[in-house]
């Protein structure tokens, strides 16, 4: 077990650190109503709409605020930052039902809410699945898409890789609740995407991952499949460390650049 962990161990203790000195950082949660669901969400800057997207048992701030992600691509866009559903300030619904691709529509209304039409997005690992199947859905209102630790995922069963987040996250979530996280995990297949879904998915379009990341098989399927994109390895890390590392946030920055000229 001592084994397993040692290379999250520094990760680990930082992110502990951090929620304990300071709780989660960032601007206050504003909320607005999805079908029911009371969901939270966060705006830094100003500029065109730029939606950042989570993963499992993350939440906005620790995903995209504590990296310093967030304030970076705000000095050029309006970032919106989600909790998804079941996770941060969020609703924590416990049905398998309440997820899937209702987080889809979260995103929608979410839109709908800030009166957004288009909007240019980021999501990584499950933000990323979510991300792509909200594409495929409704490609009119992406600008440009980037997926981090994430891609064209065959969901065969129960993903894996959250071992170490298990342990850590009750210290860092506010309002952690595992009824619900296991209720949104047993519906990740609805995020499957088809082969046809796959290529009406709007460009400019960018996958990144780890050298290390289990997820990187995601990322190489998603542009094997879409030439079109572009994929970009960063070598030595893995999925929980690709998000803390300048060469993830530099790539955004330079990916989402030359489409300041958005709504």
């Amino acid at each position: 077990m001592k084994t397993l962990f040692a290379p999250y161990r520094p990760l680990l203790l930082s992110l502990f650190l951090i929620a304990t000195l300071t709780g989660c950082p960032g601007t206050s949660p504003q909320f607005f109503d999805s079908a029911g669901q009371t969901l939270a969400y966060r705006i830094e800057g100003e500029g065109p709409p730029l939606i950042l997207l989570h993963g499992f048992q993350g939440t906005g701030p620790i995903h995209w605020q504590v990296p310093g992600t967030s304030r970076l691509l705000a000095k050029n866009f309006q970032v919106i930052t989600l909790d998804n559903r079941g996770h941060g300030h969020s609703d924590k619904p416990t049905r398998p039902e309440d997820y899937g691709l209702h987080m889809v529509e979260d995103i929608r209304r979410l839109m709908e809410h800030l009166n957004i039409e288009t909007a240019h997005f980021a999501g990584y690992s499950m933000g990323g699945w979510i991300s792509l199947k909200f594409a495929a859905t409704y490609p009119e209102q992406v600008l440009s898409l980037a997926i981090g630790g994430s891609g064209y995922n065959q969901f065969d069963a129960k993903q894996v890789g959250q071992i170490a987040n298990d342990i850590i996250v009750p210290y860092l979530h506010p309002g952690y609740d595992p009824a619900a996280f296991a209720a949104c995990s047993d519906a990740f297949s609805e995020f499957q995407l088809t082969d046809e879904e796959i290529q009406i998915l709007p460009t400019p379009l960018l996958a990144i991952a780890g050298s290390e990341d289990f997820a990187r098989e995601q990322a190489e399927r998603l542009i094997a499949a879409r030439p079109d994109g572009d994929l970009f390895i960063i070598p030595g890390t893995n999925h929980n460390s690709t998000l803390f590392t300048p060469a993830f946030q530099l790539r955004l920055e330079a990916f989402f650049g030359p489409h300041l000229g958005g709504p």
